[in-house]
């Protein structure tokens, strides 16, 4: 009996497709190793101002917290750790904006009970308190009164309410 040749295993991958794959995923890892390896450091991080209010004085200040550290925080009117995160509360007791918030110490940082309500518009102040919609007029701009109409013609011009037309 005569014996057969061996065959090749044939499959999607042999011959020189799989050698492309393979010389593609070996430069592939090479460069990723080689980038991870040589890449800067990053950067450190940076403090970021926030808002505080004192608790002794009720005025606003702006500090920047370092790494580890936390309030009650040195505060620049009371030269004491009066220093505690603000609130900021947009509204006006008429119900409308300000552009300037009144800044608002939240009665659980100070471990009081009960909500905490602004001293200017008198609304619970909750953390991360929304400002008011911008569909809500704002308190500071100027009330825009509406110009007179120009006469083109008779026509044009309104009678006051209650008035008879000019009969011609």
């Amino acid at each position: 009996m005569a014996t057969q040749p061996a065959s090749k295993p044939s499959g999607p991958l042999s011959g020189v497709l799989g050698l492309i794959v393979f010389i593609v995923l070996l430069g592939t890892a090479g460069f990723l190793s080689y980038r991870t390896l040589t890449s800067a450091e990053p950067a450190a991080p940076r403090s970021i101002d926030r808002d505080f209010v004192c608790s002794e004085t009720g005025k606003h200040f702006r500090y920047a917290l370092q790494i580890g550290e936390s309030w009650p925080i040195p505060s620049p009117f009371s030269k004491k750790q009066t220093g505690y995160p603000a609130e900021r509360c947009y509204w006006t007791r008429e119900g409308k904006r300000k552009s300037e918030p009144t800044y608002i110490i939240l009665n659980e940082m100070l471990n009081k009970p009960g909500d905490t309500i602004c001293p200017d518009c008198g609304r619970i102040v909750i953390g991360h308190n929304p400002e008011p919609p911008m569909s809500v007029p704002l308190a500071d701009a100027p009330t825009s009164q509406s110009a007179p109409p120009t006469a083109a013609s008779p026509a044009s011009q309104t009678a006051p309410v209650g008035s008879q037309p000019a009969k011609p």
